[in-house]
């Protein structure tokens, strides 16, 4: 037996047989592997359920009525088209922005919940949380969205806000034409 040849048609001839069946068996089942790691790593073996979303948070104090804050707010957030989740009356809005792809295949989008509350008769608290948030998959999950536990800009949160309090800075009741956002980043 001659060991000259090549690393693996020589293993494949001490296996037995003439080597190219065997060859050929060999070569199929090294595709599938590779095919197997290709795929199983654009699915993710671990979750993120033990990380706490990345949220972008900003406030703003507006001086207006809950009720006007209310309506203004929901008026933005149908003119920006954002998808409304939940519009509470007591002043919680969950909102949706369009789903974007990265990449032509990873669809990820942004939710906001903006939060009033009132201060006293004429002023009112208004918070925006921001979540970056992408549609995947686990190997132990359902196809869903999950909160992104990067942080995120909050670019959108903070545009909401202007356009919000602008509405009002141009009634005379605002805080001004440029709203001062505190923003802060939770994690």
């Amino acid at each position: 037996m001659h060991l000259k040849m090549g690393g693996v048609r020589a293993i494949m001839v001490l296996l037995g047989g003439s080597g190219s069946r065997m060859f050929r068996y060999a070569q199929s089942l090294c595709l599938l592997a590779v095919c197997g790691l290709v795929i199983g790593g654009c699915v993710s073996t671990r979750g993120d359920e033990g990380q706490a979303p990345a949220a972008t948070v900003e406030s703003l104090t507006i001086e207006g009525s809950f009720e006007e804050v209310w309506q203004a707010t929901r008026r933005a957030l149908l003119e920006q088209k954002y998808e409304v989740y939940t519009r509470d009356t007591r002043g919680l809005f969950v909102a949706y922005s369009k789903v974007k792809r990265r990449l032509f295949f990873f669809p990820h989008r942004m939710q906001l919940t903006l939060t009033l509350e009132r201060i006293s008769a004429n002023s009112t608290g208004l918070s925006v949380e921001t979540i970056h948030q992408k549609y995947r998959v686990t190997l132990l999950t359902y196809p869903d969205w999950r909160d992104d536990p990067k942080p995120v800009a909050g670019d959108e949160g903070r545009a909401l806000l202007e356009m919000i309090g602008s509405g009002f800075g141009s009634a005379g009741r605002g805080v001004g034409s440029e709203p001062s956002a505190e923003s802060s980043v939770r994690n």
